[in-house]
């Protein structure tokens, strides 16, 4: 496991529109790239812990607690999830 903190980008608004959570990553210039994300339960429910600080270990806790669901089986689908965020740019690391 890593050490490593991670925590939502301030480039991204978030809105949940009835029953569907949507991140719409903030654009910089006309150029960039237009796109919208949807979020399931769990995904909203990531989102908003990542409003502070939180290590994967946090992260994947949270979720076990939450949702009942064994604590590897957590921790695996949040670290996947946290990479996509990372790679997407609508998540960072603060090491």
């Amino acid at each position: 496991m890593t050490a490593d903190r991670y925590r939502r980008s301030e480039d991204v608004a978030f809105r949940q529109v009835g029953d569907e959570c949507l991140l719409v990553p903030i654009r910089k210039s006309p150029k960039s790239e237009m796109a919208v994300f949807s979020l399931n339960g769990v995904g909203a429910f990531v989102w908003e812990a990542l409003g502070e600080p939180r290590s994967l270990e946090e992260l994947g806790a949270k979720v076990s607690a939450a949702f009942e669901v064994a604590p590897a089986d957590a921790q695996r689908d949040v670290e996947a999830f946290v990479s996509r965020l990372v790679a997407k740019g609508l998540a960072r690391v603060e090491a």
